[in-house]
């Protein structure tokens, strides 16, 4: 059985494949921890990031009025999007209310914004690959501080991230809060998720970033 193999090899110095194994796609096998755990996804350039700009956004309670940072996995795109991680940083500005912070689903979202369909504006900004310098594009669309809806998205589960009170002063500690999924949360062909508070926060402003994988559906 040394036929099996699909995937990556790029075998050099010295090297013979003579008992091939690998797999997936799906037979599953392939076992490695050469470099770190999404290392080849990253290399192969179907990693990304999706992140709001450096200065923070209020993250609000769901809204037809949007502005609520979304990720948009168009229909017919191929692809399933795998969330790795999800992750909160604050800084120096605004008013933090107690709130939870959750994903907020739009079903049937298509792949293109209409008056009264599903996503009724949507100002994109292009994730960006994890691969610094690959000019990779990402298939998901994004929209970090823009977007409005037909219907208000729905709560779909939080992401066991809060936000405590507290006033920004001359001096505030820095802070961070990180939820890794690890393969555990995905984004089928036409759905959309949208980051929300279950409570307004709209003076504290939040760098928030999603790290994601592109699956190609076989």
């Amino acid at each position: 059985m040394a036929n099996n193999y699909t995937g990556q090899a790029a075998l050099q110095t010295g090297s013979t494949l003579n008992d091939a194994l690998r797999v997936s796609n799906t037979g599953a096998q392939i076992v490695t921890q050469l470099h770190g755990p999404y290392a080849e996804q990253m290399v192969r350039g179907k990693l990304f990031i999706a992140t709001t700009v450096v200065t923070g956004i209020a993250l609000i309670t769901t809204a037809t009025t949007g502005n609520h940072p979304t990720i948009w996995n168009p229909a017919g795109s191929g692809v399933n999007l795998s969330i790795i991680e999800v992750s909160l940083m604050g800084i120096a500005a605004g008013t933090h209310a107690p709130t939870g912070i959750g994903w907020y689903r739009t079903a049937s979202a298509g792949s293109s914004i209409a008056t009264g369909a599903p996503i009724v504006t949507f100002t994109e900004v292009a994730p960006i690959p994890c691969l610094v310098g690959s000019g990779i594009t990402s298939v998901a669309k994004w929209a970090p501080a823009t977007c409005t809806f037909t219907t208000a998205p729905a709560y779909y589960c939080g992401i066991d991230l809060t936000l405590a009170t507290y006033v920004v002063t001359a001096v505030v500690p820095p802070w961070s809060a990180v939820k890794k999924y690890d393969g555990m949360l995905g984004i089928a062909p036409g759905n959309a998720m949208s980051l929300c508070s279950t409570a307004t926060t709209t003076t504290a402003l939040l760098v928030a970033k999603i790290v994601y994988e592109e699956i190609p559906i076989l």
